[in-house]
């Protein structure tokens, strides 16, 4: 074989290789967004998000410079913080948050009294309850979506700042230069990218190879005073079968007496086919009261004694003294499983 046609052959082989890896990525997105777009519907029954609410205090702009810097902007007066499109072009003479990481990123390093954490390829329910519970908290929720500009597509980033479930309004802040009141069927649609009519190829390429992300929210929580000794750590480690997460804590006397008894390492039995629980040999200080519906991933405590860690979505009777809440927790299954929780 001369050296053209080893030239050649060495060409097809890279170009067959790069075709395969393409048309895997396309199968892999596929599945990850058929997984993401699960029945929402329960959520205009469900008695958890009965309130509706709105952030008022948003000062809506026509972005200048580029989405994501708009974004900040408007986050930034809503907390009185002197950081501007113009500011943020200045200090890096480009736009530094065309992709989520990188959002999430300057979100961290300019607002330091919050924590920006990016959740992707989430699924609706997930979505929508996320961004609940943050509104509830009283803080916007910063998002990727198809949006229109001049009657053409784009990838974009704006605010939501209301969620009214049961007349199915959101409301979100666009740095197009206007508030904008969706249905939450047409939000979704455009949180996952489905109504992005005749998308261009090297955005479709973009999705597959995980530059973009589909179903993307950042969620921002303000951080605890380091100083005040009595408050609890934001986040804390959990180990499940050798799998490791974070709970999200409540700031509360259960945590904070919870802390003082770890490390510990236990085994947790099956119950109900939605939770495991375990009885602590320390009693716990309790403030429980009836949640009416449970999301996967909280972390309860029943009685004064019994930690449990539910796994599935449901409603319940039932009352509890929140601990916390894991994200994006696995389906448990059946059976005990082992647990390792270290502050």
């Amino acid at each position: 074989m001369n050296l053209f046609k080893r030239i050649i052959f060495i060409i097809l082989i890279i170009f067959f290789i790069l075709l395969i890896t393409i048309l895997v990525s396309f199968k892999l997105l596929k599945v990850k967004t058929t997984n993401i777009l699960n029945d929402y519907s329960s959520i205009y029954n469900n008695e958890k998000y009965k309130d509706a609410y709105l952030i008022n205090n948003i000062d809506v702009f026509k972005q200048d410079i580029s989405c994501g810097y708009a974004v900040i902007e408007m986050f930034a007066k809503w907390s009185n913080i002197n950081i501007t499109e113009k500011t943020l072009y200045k200090e890096y003479g480009r736009v530094v948050t065309s992709t989520g990481k990188s959002f999430e990123n300057e979100m961290n390093k300019q607002f330091k009294d919050y924590k920006t954490t990016m959740y992707k390829y989430l699924k609706n329910t997930e979505l929508i309850d996320k961004i609940y519970n943050s509104l509830s908290n009283g803080i916007p929720v910063p998002f990727e979506w198809a949006a229109k500009l001049d009657d053409v597509w784009t990838l974009h980033y704006s605010l939501v700042i209301g969620l009214d479930i049961p007349n199915d309004v959101i409301t979100i802040a666009n740095p197009y230069g206007y508030i904008e009141k969706i249905t939450i069927k047409e939000f979704i649609n455009r949180t996952s990218f489905e109504s992005y009519d005749n998308m261009p190829l090297f955005l479709k390429l973009g999705f597959a190879f995980n530059i973009f992300e589909k179903n993307t929210i950042f969620i921002i929580e303000k951080k605890l005073n380091e100083n005040n000794k009595d408050e609890v750590n934001h986040t804390m480690k959990i180990t499940i079968n050798n799998k490791e997460y974070n709970i999200n804590l409540e700031d509360n006397d259960t945590v904070k007496s919870l802390i003082k008894i770890l490390p510990i390492e236990i085994a947790m039995s099956e119950l109900n086919g939605n939770e495991k629980y375990f009885y602590l040999n320390n009693n716990l200080p309790t403030n429980s009261i009836n949640p009416k519906y449970i999301t996967k991933g909280d972390v309860m405590l029943y009685g004064n004694n019994c930690l449990v860690i539910f796994y599935k979505s449901f409603e319940t009777p039932y009352s509890y003294t929140k601990i916390g809440h894991i994200d994006n927790l696995d389906d448990l299954g059946s059976g005990s499983i082992k647990v390792k929780m270290d502050n």
